[in-house]
C-alpha cells in the first residue's frame, strides 16, 4: 500500500543533482533515519514509503540534495499523515419513506483519515446530468455526516432542475471527501 508522496527538490545550486536524501523519524520524533540517497544516489523526484507505517500515524520527514559541492541544507521538516482519500464508494440505498425519498449509505473505508464531507449527486430527467441537492442532502452538514442520510421531499424531485415523473427512475451516486481529498463515485444505485 502506498502512504505518502514526498516532492523532492529541484533546484541545483548552479550544478548537476548527484543524489537526493531523504529521512524521517520512522515514527520515534526525531528526523534521523536516511531512507534514501545518502550511501547510494537516487535521483527520483519522489520517494514512496510502503513498509514501517502505521495507518493514521503521523510521520516527520525532511530532504536535501548533493551536488560536485557537497550535500546541502536539510529543508524544514515536513509531517505527514499515513492516510490516504476514502475509498470509492458502496453505492446508496434509496427508500420511499412517506413523501420523502431517504438517501442512506454506508460510512467508508476512510484509509485512516475521518471523513469530513460527502457529496451525493442525483440524475436529472436528461439522464445525463448530476446535480447535488444540497438543500435536503448537503453533505457539509454535521448532522447529514453523522446520520448517514438525508430526506427529500417527492416535491422537490418532480420540480426542475430533476422533473422526474411517477416510474423514473432515481438514480443516485455519492463520493466521501477527508482531509486527504475526495475518494471515486460509487456506482449508481436506482429506486
Amino acid at each position: 500500500m502506498r502512504w505518502n508522496e514526498l516532492l523532492l527538490p529541484s533546484e541545483n545550486g548552479g550544478s548537476t543533482i548527484l543524489s537526493y536524501n531523504l529521512q524521517w523519524d520512522n515514527g520515534n520524533g526525531v528526523v534521523n533515519v536516511n531512507l534514501v540517497g545518502y550511501s547510494t544516489p537516487y535521483l527520483h523526484p519522489y520517494f514512496t514509503v510502503i513498509s514501517g507505517v502505521t495507518a493514521g500515524a503521523l510521520y516527520n520527514f525532511k530532504y536535501r540534495a548533493r551536488n560536485v559541492y557537497g550535500w546541502g541544507d536539510f529543508s524544514d521538516e515536513v509531517t505527514l499523515k499515513a492516510a490516504r482519500q476514502p475509498e470509492q464508494m458502496l453505492p446508496v440505498q434509496t427508500l420511499i419513506e412517506n413523501n420523502f425519498v431517504k438517501i442512506s449509505w454506508d460510512y467508508p473505508n476512510d484509509n485512516s483519515d475521518t471523513v469530513n464531507e460527502y457529496e451525493v449527486l442525483i440524475r436529472e430527467s436528461d439522464l445525463n446530468t448530476y446535480k447535488s441537492e444540497i438543500l435536503y442532502c448537503d453533505g457539509r452538514s454535521q448532522a447529514i455526516i453523522q446520520k448517514r442520510y438525508c430526506l427529500i421531499p417527492m416535491t422537490v424531485l418532480r420540480a426542475a432542475p430533476y422533473s422526474l415523473q411517477f416510474q423514473n427512475y432515481l438514480a443516485v451516486k455519492i463520493r466521501a471527501k477527508n482531509a486527504l481529498g475526495w475518494g471515486l463515485y460509487s456506482d449508481l444505485n436506482s429506486l
